[in-house]
This record gives structure tokens, sequence and C-alpha cells, in this order.
């Protein structure tokens, strides 16, 4: 897999902070002739001994707030889309909140953090999934997280 970040960050308010970020990822080690040996006769999704390539995925937003949540009041908040067809990277390293896990999603994410006290936050994230091929299925997951460090 080839995959570039770049991420622009902005600290002139100091110290609330403004990022904009991108990910993006390819699948150079897929080989069609492999995938079709290995489907041959088992009716899956392979016409005429073709199959698309989903190869693609990537991932950009944007953040408002402190970088690090550390104190009482201390906050930031994030929104993303995020785009990852089905033979970008290996399902078993995905995100498994998003969408369930797995790859061939695309949707939302909208995040945002809170300090409550000296090292406890609290966040909360809302990610709204798409299927991008096959039988339509949307999974919207809301997310309340307590995060203490000491």
């Amino acid at each position: 897999m080839i995959n570039y970040t770049l991420r622009f960050e902005w600290t002139r308010f100091d110290p609330i902070n403004v990022a904009i970020f991108a990910d993006y990822v390819h699948n150079d080690g897929f080989d069609e002739d492999e995938v079709i040996s290995k489907v041959s006769g088992r009716n899956i999704i392979a016409v005429e001994n073709t199959i698309d390539e989903r190869l693609d995925g990537y991932k950009y937003g944007i953040e408002v707030g402190h970088n690090r949540i550390k104190k009482l009041h201390d906050w930031n908040v994030a929104l993303a889309y995020k785009y990852l067809e089905a033979d970008a990277v290996v399902d078993a390293y995905t995100d498994s909140d998003f969408h369930g896990g797995g790859t061939d999603a695309k949707g939302w994410i909208f995040s945002g953090a809170y300090g409550i006290g000296r090292g406890t936050q609290l966040k909360l994230t809302y990610q709204s999934a798409d299927e991008i091929d096959g039988v339509p299925l949307n999974i919207d997951t809301l997310q309340i997280d307590w995060i203490s460090k000491y």
C-alpha cells in the first residue's frame, strides 16, 4: 500500500489551533489475475473474468481547538469525510467504529471534546457511514468517551 498524509496547522491563535488534514491510500499490491484465480466458479462479482478495482481511500477534514485536552475548559472539535473502497486496505486494520469496521464505506465523522478537569475529558463522536458498492447499508454511530490521563 502507498499512503500519503498531509497536515497544515496554524498556531497563530495559541492556545487555539486550526488544522487541515488529508490522507490518501492506494493498494498497489492488488493483483486482479490472482484474485480471479482464487474466486473462479464461486459466484463472486467477476464478470467476464474481470473485477472492478476498488483500490483507493481518502480522508480529509478540519480540526479547531486545543491540540491536547489537559485541563478544565480545554476543547476541540473536528469534522472529516472518509471514503474507503473495498480493496484499499486490509479489513483487519481499519477503524472498527466506522461503518462497523472493514472497508467499502464512505461518510462523515464529527467529534468534539471538552476538558472537565485536570487530565479528564468527555468526548463525543458521531459517525454516519454508507456502503459504497453493493446493497445500501447506512450505519450511524454515536460514542461518548470519558478519558482520564494521569
